[in-house]
């Protein structure tokens, strides 16, 4: 038997799902690795959703962790003149290792990624 409302009328069954399967956040292992080419680099910085994950004075910083399904990725290289850093992005399982060379201009260089 249908539930009434207050008012008398018949409550309408909802056409809504009530029970909505959690869908997990999917989860993957990332590698970043920057490190100087050429010329003098003196302070690398990175961020990944803006949490701090590379702080390093010098020619190399690395870090490994577990992100979500979706992150931004931020780089901020300090040296010399035109020095040039390696940028290397692994995502095993899901991609082909990524590299990228880039040039510091007047001794500084950032960049934002979407990964």
């Amino acid at each position: 038997m249908a539930k009434r409302k207050k008012d008398g009328a018949a409550e309408q069954p909802s056409v809504f799902a009530t029970d909505i399967p959690v869908i997990p956040e999917v989860r993957r292992e990332l590698k970043l690795k920057i490190e100087r080419s050429s010329g003098t680099v003196n302070r690398i910085l990175a961020w990944l959703n803006d949490y701090p994950v590379v702080a390093e004075n010098g020619s190399k910083g690395s870090w490994k962790g577990t992100v979500p399904g979706v992150v931004r990725l931020e780089t901020v290289v300090y040296g010399q003149g035109s020095a040039k850093y390696k940028l290397t992005i692994d995502l095993p399982g899901t991609a082909e290792d990524q590299s990228l060379e880039c040039s510091l201009t007047n001794g500084y260089h950032n960049a934002e990624y979407k990964l």
